[in-house]
């Protein structure tokens, strides 16, 4: 279980280095009497990272669930789908709550949109755990969860527009 969650949480710090970088240059250039200007930086970055955190869990969550072998009862299986959802999520609180105090957006917003990240994970993640009850070959089986990954961080990127309006970003 440690070799499954260490790859989640090395996604997560991967995407919020970038985000973070361009996000500290742009408050190192504004001048700090202008709030607006921060504000719409800060705001900017935080709909670049929560796009990421959907992202990345919808493409990289079919390969988690993957590496799952052992069959287990409900309360663990929904452990084991909730624990890399969670790997994907964690790493990027803090630069989170920076940008949430720097763009003045409330807390139930931000909530709103980590729960729809988790929502969104654990449901591509629960339909790729499905596909092994199908009689497949396991490369069919790899290819499919594959594909679903594709699709799934496709649909995603489709309709971000939407899905960052539904959460209030």
């Amino acid at each position: 279980m440690r070799n499954l969650t260490a790859t989640p949480g090395l996604i997560a710090i991967a995407c919020l280095l970038p985000v973070s970088s361009w996000w500290f240059m742009q408050m190192l250039v504004l001048p700090a009497s202008t709030g607006t200007g921060a504000s719409s930086a800060s705001m900017q970055a935080l709909r670049a990272l929560v796009l990421l955190q959907f992202l990345s869990v919808s493409l990289f969550g079919p390969q988690v669930t993957t590496k799952l072998q052992h069959e287990s009862g409900r309360r663990i299986a929904l452990l084991e789908l909730g624990t890399p959802t969670a790997a994907f999520v964690l790493p990027a609180w803090p630069l989170l709550a920076m940008l949430l105090l720097a763009s003045g957006l409330s807390a139930g917003e931000f909530a709103a949109a980590e729960a729809g990240v988790a929502v969104v994970g654990l449901a591509v993640m629960l339909l790729a755990r499905g596909l092994r009850y199908f009689r497949l070959s396991a490369e069919t089986k790899r290819m499919a969860q594959v594909f679903l990954g594709l699709v799934a961080a496709c649909s995603v990127w489709l309709f971000r527009q939407e899905l960052l309006r539904w959460i209030g970003l």
